[in-house]
């Protein structure tokens, strides 16, 4: 993934996938990734988990849930 726009947002690079600012080195980390299938599963499970606590709408729908249960108790 390029470091702009969203994506970027949502990659750690070496920890939830891999960021390239080039195409020599988007085809080095494609390449280590074909050659290491556990470091690809890793990252893929990683990446998976970090989307969803942080990107997905069922998590904002969540934070707008607490929020709303926070104000509504915060009156009585």
């Amino acid at each position: 993934t390029a470091r702009s726009g969203g994506l970027a947002q949502q990659v750690l690079d070496g920890e939830t996938g891999f960021l390239a600012d080039s195409t020599e080195e988007f085809a080095d980390r494609s390449a280590r990734l074909l050659q290491d299938p556990e470091l690809a599963r890793r990252l893929g499970e990683a990446g998976h988990q970090h989307v969803a606590e942080h990107f997905l709408i069922t998590r904002f729908i969540a934070d707008e849930l607490r929020l709303l249960r926070h104000l509504t108790q915060e009156g009585r």
